[in-house]
């Protein structure tokens, strides 16, 4: 709640939990995709008059460029000021808009206990060969630990399924309230190679309110010089970099991120992205290799890894790990779009309707899927079916130029 361009935190005496759909549906509302000379996620946590206020990672803003927020209804507004807390990982960026969009409600991180159910959601990466743009996703976990000091502030710790792109990200309560800041991932190995834990890190709300509440802030980028940069950092100057195409500066800076954080899956999941765009594909394939081996339970990485082996017309590979994409995480749409178009090219086109279909009910303008969908209704003779996905399908991308000829095939028999 807002008192006198203040936040406060309000808690109701009893709170009733809400199913999953609905604190995503909240979330959606005021959840921000945040691009530019930076790639990440963001929280539209406050108003004053027409000027938003939003909260995410210093390491998504560590440029001193431009930025761009786009709010839930797909308009973009450039920001105009940014400012970051010292000591956290955390920017507070400025936009103007005289529409009216929804403010987080804030929740109170100090009540946060182990086991607890949360919620961490962002605009994930683009995962090529499967989606050619950047698209919500909503994780469900359970908190792990709360540390009693972390560095750059990430105390809650968390076992979330999350990528690049979610950085600044809300982790949120089962009343759909914003309890920390999603940023940071935290992988233990033993020195023989064996995982011990792959967990995910976030910044309590309550540290944040704390620290802007007794501190100055300063303007984001003003301390770069002097302050050596974090594996997140150069994590997020790749993702800008890879944004702009070029890969080739994506990939140094991934590598730089390694050299500071060896067992990071999040600089292996944008190298084995960077390197895909550039058609290393047995770079790519060993990169989300060790992503499943520090994150086994990351279905992205099974699904990106599905769309190389598809690309490499590995089959049964490519089913094999949309197959282990699904089991892990079933309400991951890529995941039935992975295995769905390696079932299209089996040949098993009911299956891949299916999927497709799953897919669809998720993500309706995804111009790949209908391509998909299109292919194996044509493949059963559906020329009609065929024809209506194919047309979906050049409404959403008239670029997609491969269906011009299927399109044309199919309509001549």
């Amino acid at each position: 709640m807002l008192v006198g361009g203040t936040i406060t935190i309000m808690q109701p005496q009893v709170s009733v939990a809400l199913t999953p759909a609905q604190v995503s549906d909240l979330a959606k509302d005021f959840t921000v995709l945040i691009g530019g000379d930076g790639v990440g996620s963001g929280v539209i946590f406050d108003r004053k008059g027409e000027t938003y206020y939003v909260l995410t990672n210093r390491h998504v803003v560590v440029n001193d460029g431009r930025y761009e927020i786009q709010t839930p209804d797909g308009s973009k507004y450039p920001v105009y000021r940014s400012q970051e807390l010292p000591g956290l990982d955390l920017a507070v960026l400025q936009f103007t808009s005289n529409k009216n969009y929804r403010l987080a409600n804030i929740g109170n991180s100090d009540q946060v206990r182990e086991g607890m159910t949360v919620y961490v959601v962002g605009w994930a990466d683009a995962l090529p060969g499967i989606t050619k743009e950047r698209s919500y996703q909503f994780t469900d976990g359970n908190i792990r630990s709360r540390l009693k000091e972390g560095k750059d502030g990430y105390t809650l710790v968390y076992n979330n399924e999350a990528i690049p792109g979610m950085s600044g990200g809300p982790v949120l309560d089962e009343q759909g309230r914003v309890i920390g800041i999603n940023g940071r991932a935290d992988t233990e190995v033993r020195k023989d190679g064996a995982l011990i834990a792959s967990l995910r890190l976030g910044i309590p709300i309550n540290t944040f309110l704390t620290t802007r509440r007794n501190s100055q802030p300063i303007a984001t980028g003003s301390q770069t010089a002097t302050r050596q940069r974090s594996a997140e950092d150069y994590i997020s100057l790749g993702g800008a970099k890879a944004e702009r195409k070029d890969y080739q500066g994506a990939i140094a800076d991934y590598n730089q991120a390694l050299k500071l954080s060896p067992n990071n899956p999040d600089a292996y999941f944008r190298r084995s992205n960077a390197h895909f765009l550039i058609g290393n594909l047995q770079s790519a394939t060993s990169d989300l290799n060790k992503v499943i081996q520090l994150s086994p339970k990351n279905g992205f990485a099974y699904a990106m890894r599905s769309a190389i082996r598809l690309t490499e017309k590995d089959i049964p590979g490519a089913i094999a790990d949309g197959e282990e994409a699904v089991r892990l995480n079933p309400n991951l749409g890529f995941a039935y779009l992975a295995r769905g178009s390696a079932r299209a090219f089996l040949p098993d086109y009911q299956g891949a309707i299916a999927d497709i279909n799953k897919f669809i009910e998720q993500e309706p303008s995804f111009a790949h899927a209908y391509a998909v969908r299109g292919y194996s209704r044509a493949g059963l003779g559906d020329r009609k079916g065929a024809n209506a996905d194919f047309d979906q399908a050049l409404q959403l991308d008239p670029n997609f130029f491969s269906i011009y000829q299927l399109r044309g095939v199919v309509r001549g028999f």
